[in-house]
């Protein structure tokens, strides 16, 4: 099998996932507009099961401790990935089209890597976290560059 041809699975699968979301029974007849808000909130959703999970991965409620992991947190961001190209194809087929998810994807990703000045694949400096000099903000914590007048008021 080619990778177009895996491309062309990987699509047919997201819409097929898409309309099987749009087919269930409690969407059968909905409104078109309650619908599409529907597919929508549900990033968000998603979005929040990645916090969720990383919250576990780290330990951040100290009644809990530590009880999730950060193959979990992979888990969910790829849920939340899912959960939007879903939603885009909602969009295309809603208007009868069928929407080549991976294409709209890979020009995504390259107009916000133009934006970012990414040229490329990372270099063995970026790689290695060394592209960027540390800031420094004259030498100074980013505590200390409040003033007096930025404090957070008391409760």
């Amino acid at each position: 099998m080619t990778k177009d041809e895996k491309d062309g699975d990987i699509n047919a699968l997201i819409i097929a996932v898409s309309q099987w979301i749009d087919n269930a029974p409690g969407n059968r007849g909905r409104d078109p507009e309650a619908l599409l808000w529907g597919r929508t909130a549900k990033v968000s959703e998603e979005a929040g099961e990645v916090i969720a999970a990383l919250v576990g991965a780290l330990g951040h409620n100290p009644r809990k401790g530590v009880h999730d992991t950060l193959e979990h947190v992979e888990y969910e961001l790829l849920d939340v990935s899912m959960t939007a190209l879903c939603a885009v194809a909602h969009l295309y087929t809603r208007k009868g089209e069928t929407p080549d998810l991976l294409a709209l994807l890979s020009r995504h990703v390259r107009t916000v890597a133009e934006r970012a000045g990414v040229t490329g694949p990372p270099d063995e400096a970026a790689v290695n976290g060394s592209a960027h000099p540390p800031r420094t903000h004259g030498g100074k914590l980013p505590s200390d560059l409040r003033s007096d007048n930025d404090q957070m008021p008391a409760r």
